[in-house]
């Protein structure tokens, strides 16, 4: 990671957190092509508005909080992921916490609190499929819907295909079992690794 891509924590103070930033939201697993749309989106409202661009992810994956005993195979661990997306030109990520609490957050309180009062963004930009909040309430469209009252630009990236067939995390995971590394090669849009010692 550069110098200047800052990582921001729950127990980050609030005077270090940008305010106004453009967020990219999502789990962002492997940081694949569809991932990168997204970033792209909220680099480029970043650079109209002069506003640093931040992705939004979430520590552990929901997955893990929520099957806590089902074998979860991931595509990049926290540290793999934050390699990623520091070069992707984003000027830093906030990793949230996935605990009882945040599970239990609605989508509103989430949008309140969590992206206007606390990290005091402008803008966000989301892929189509991404769901948050108590019970995956929150999507898209009600970002968009609350958007206007809110005073923040929202972008809703659409799916990413590869030949017809559309690039997911699933996707990638399930062509890596089956041994199809080109395929997950092509979806990930560079080659799947993996560190340890």
């Amino acid at each position: 990671m550069t110098p200047a891509f800052i990582v921001i924590r729950d127990n980050t103070p609030a005077t270090a957190i940008p305010k106004g930033a453009v967020v990219a939201m999502g789990n962002f697993d492997g940081v694949h092509l569809g991932h990168r749309a997204v970033i792209a989106a909220a680099l480029e409202m970043g650079r109209m508005h002069g506003r640093p661009a931040l992705a939004v992810t979430f520590e552990p994956h929901p997955r893990r909080f929520f099957s806590p005993n089902t074998a979860q195979f991931r595509l990049s661990d926290e540290a793999a992921k934050l390699r990623l997306l520091a070069g992707t030109g984003l000027d830093g990520a906030v990793i949230m916490t996935f605990d009882k609490k945040r599970a239990g957050t609605t989508a509103q309180d989430f949008i309140h609190h969590d992206l206007i009062e606390r990290l005091g963004i402008s803008g966000i930009a989301v892929g189509y499929d991404f769901h948050f909040g108590k019970g995956r309430v929150g999507s898209p469209s009600l970002l968009v819907a609350e958007a206007p009252r809110l005073g923040i630009e929202v972008d809703v990236q659409p799916h990413i295909d590869i030949d017809e067939r559309p690039v997911s995390s699933s996707a990638i995971r399930t062509a890596l079992a089956e041994g199809q590394v080109a395929d997950a090669t092509a979806m990930l849009g560079g080659p799947w690794f993996v560190t340890g010692t």
